[in-house]
């Protein structure tokens, strides 16, 4: 056993030796358990503890725990909380683009570690995780949907059940990076199904994406999941949101 002990040990000091813990931002070598160093850590805009409770803005100071923007006051998201880890700006734009289209699909691990570090107590009692879906077509250009896999390493970590397909785009529609919150609801409207071969009602449902922009997206999902299952609840969460911050 102590054998066995000891040629694992050396096997996993060649790897890092091999292949070191490098932060995702500069690449810098870092300590193995870390995901960025510290100058880099500096630069990202973390959403803290002051946020809306529904959608998860950032603000910048609240003596209220349960404070609600006025967003979601005068409209009311169909989830019933949303969770983000930093700002989507010039300091974190790079890291996540290598992510969605450049096939650096292992940071998606750190993302997904990242986020139940933050956030694990919103998330305990999920009973499905599952992706905000991609269509085919999409896919194949892509070669992957970043949603799922981030979904899929949430659910991994969690020991919860992972649905790559509850959610299905059915119609191709165009890319909804730079469209405005109105152009992203006409592009996306009667593009997304859920799947008829599910019951997941009276399911606590995750639903995972990789950015979160005007919300359309996450809301047209979580009303047609509300739809489809009865009493079912959905939460949301993503690697980042790129709203500013509310005073």
């Amino acid at each position: 056993m102590f054998l066995l002990f000891f040629l694992i040990k050396k096997i996993l000091d060649i790897f890092l030796f091999l292949f070191p813990s490098t932060c995702l931002l500069c690449h810098k070598l870092i300590e193995d358990d870390v995901s960025f160093c510290f100058d880099c850590w500096k630069k990202i805009d973390f959403i803290s503890n002051f946020y809306c409770k529904i959608c998860g803005k950032k603000i910048l100071i609240s003596d209220n725990e349960s404070y609600i923007c006025a967003s979601c006051i005068f409209a009311k998201p169909k989830f019933t909380i949303a969770r983000f880890l930093f700002i989507f700006d010039k300091n974190t734009q790079k890291m996540i683009y290598e992510f969605k289209y450049h096939d650096k699909t292992h940071l998606s691990k750190h993302f997904a570690k990242l986020l139940l570090a933050r956030y694990r107590s919103n998330f305990d009692d999920i009973d499905i995780i599952i992706p905000v879906p991609m269509h085919n077509i999409k896919k194949l250009y892509r070669k992957y949907n970043p949603a799922e896999i981030l979904a899929k390493d949430i659910a991994k970590k969690m020991s919860k059940k992972f649905l790559a397909d509850v959610l299905v785009k059915t119609k191709f529609t165009k890319s909804q990076t730079y469209f405005t919150k109105k152009q992203r609801l006409l592009n996306i409207r009667n593009s997304i199904k859920a799947n008829s071969k599910y019951n997941l009602d009276n399911k606590k449902i995750l639903l995972v994406d990789d950015v979160y922009t005007t919300g359309v997206t996450a809301d047209i999902c979580a009303q047609i999941l509300l739809k489809k299952f009865k009493f079912s609840e959905v939460r949301f969460c993503a690697i980042a949101r790129t709203e500013k911050i509310l005073f």
